[in-house]
């Protein structure tokens, strides 16, 4: 019978919230494919009427994987939000992440969050055009090391404390500059480079 009860929703263009049943609210974000759950509301807001007691189980679960997986897609597109997103939009996602039984989803958006930090920390314009083989694999190395920190201190803080996802997530662009940094200096992608300026030599017309 909860399914058929009304809960309160706080949408985009209402100034109060809507009352909508679970079943129909999972139906306009199952319609809503996999890039924005319908975009009826914002994360947050769809975490919160998730939360409220006796909502269903099973209808809040289905719900927060939505979102885990819209924000993994819109993530790897480029780490595009919606422009009317809420600010608290990040945690409500990585509240969704940790309630996630579906493993594969937690990890392709944890690889999608990290592969996103690596675009932010890009100081070589020139990365941007070529990518060789020795950074293809140090930045798949960063992305398990930081994956793999990650879940020591997700197995750590189920005795103590509660893991930072936010903390974590802005630090990851700092850390791979700093990782590629060193790199550099102990002389790694020179292939690459060497690479790259044989293909610009080549597109210069040989000048």
């Amino acid at each position: 019978m909860a399914m058929l009860v009304p809960f309160p929703l706080k949408t985009w263009h209402a100034d109060i919230p809507i009352l909508i049943t679970p079943k129909r609210l999972l139906r306009r974000i199952r319609k809503g494919g996999k890039d924005n759950y319908g975009l009826i509301t914002s994360a947050t807001a769809l975490v919160k009427t998730c939360s409220l007691p006796n909502f269903p189980q099973e209808i809040a679960t289905e719900i927060e994987d939505s979102i885990l997986e819209c924000f993994t897609n819109l993530t790897a597109d480029g780490g595009y939000i919606p422009t009317r997103q809420e600010r608290t939009n990040e945690t409500a996602v990585w509240f969704c992440y940790c309630h996630s039984k579906n493993f594969e989803l937690r990890e392709q958006y944890l690889r999608e969050v990290i592969k996103s930090s690596i675009i932010l920390s890009y100081g070589d314009l020139g990365l941007l055009f070529f990518h060789g083989p020795e950074h293809d694999e140090f930045e798949c190395h960063f992305i398990k090391e930081r994956i793999s920190e990650l879940h020591r201190a997700e197995r750590h803080a189920e005795k103590n404390e509660t893991v930072n996802y936010l903390s974590w997530q802005k630090s990851l662009p700092e850390k791979y500059q700093k990782a590629y940094d060193e790199a550099v200096g102990l002389g790694r992608f020179k292939s690459d480079y060497a690479q790259r300026d044989k293909l610009l030599f080549s597109l210069n017309g040989g000048r």
